[in-house]
Formats: C-alpha cells, structure tokens, sequence
C-alpha cells in the first residue's frame, strides 16, 4: 500500500498546513502595519518609540532576572566563582558575544535564551520559558546587557 503526501504552496510557504499558513499571514500582516506605524513617525518620534521599548523590555527582563534567582549565581551580572557539573560558573558580562555556540549537555549548538531555560530548568528549579515569549525576549535582552 502507497502513501502519498500531499503539500501545497500558499503564500511562498511549501508543505505547510492551513493553520500555520494562517498564522504566517497574520504575521505578515502584523508586521506591515507596525511598519507602516513606525513610518509615518518623525525620526525624533522613532528614536523615543525604539527608546521606550527597548527601556519597557529591559525592565521586565530586570525583574524577572531578579524573581528568578539568576543574581544567586550572577549578582550583578558577574560570578560567584565555583563550579556546577564541573564546569566554572561563568559571568554574564559579554554574554550576548558568546551564544550561539555549542553546549554538550544539549548535544547542538544553543542560542542565549536556550542557555537561559538550561539555568532555569537545571539549577533554578523553574519552568522554562517559552522561547518566543515576551518574557523570554526581555530576559535575553536584559542579561546581553551586561
């Protein structure tokens, strides 16, 4: 007995399903408008907009590196020395500089924010964060500002 698979191309996206094309045209969509928003702004206008959500994102990551009881291992961004698994625990000053890169306890190569759920999940005892949060994004953007 042949199985056949059928896929379809819709909107430039081959093989995916009616949902994830929906939701791919939603964020085309999306994106046009906060383009054309951000557009008819002012170059003083944009700089504010860009300041106020970078200061708003940065804010929450603050807080939610303060709530997660990351400063017990990186108060302040740096290290309290030691070792876990063997392994120096690391400052996070310059970061955002060292990820990607490859982490054997993953066994792949691990963006910033997979690191951050591996701290959460590991040594935290927290629940990861979905990685296309909001939460998640302005935690990153707050640790690579160290």
């Amino acid at each position: 007995m042949k199985k056949f698979v059928i896929t379809f191309a819709f909107a430039g996206v081959v093989g995916a399903s009616f949902s994830q094309v929906d939701e791919i045209e939603r964020m085309k969509a999306m994106a046009m408008e906060n383009m054309k928003k951000f557009m008819k702004m002012s170059p003083r206008e944009r700089r504010e907009y860009v300041s106020a959500k970078e200061k708003s994102a940065y804010m929450l990551g603050r807080k939610l590196y303060q709530n997660s009881s990351c400063s017990g291992c990186h108060p302040k961004g740096g290290t309290v020395g030691g070792k876990v698994m063997g392994m120096p625990i690391p400052s996070l000053k310059g970061v955002r500089d060292r990820f990607p890169k490859f982490k054997p306890g993953n066994d792949e190569v691990i963006t910033l924010s997979d690191m951050i759920n591996n701290c959460m999940v590991m040594f935290v005892n927290r629940k990861p964060l979905p990685l296309a949060s909001r939460e998640m994004r302005s935690l990153t953007y707050f640790v690579s500002n160290f």
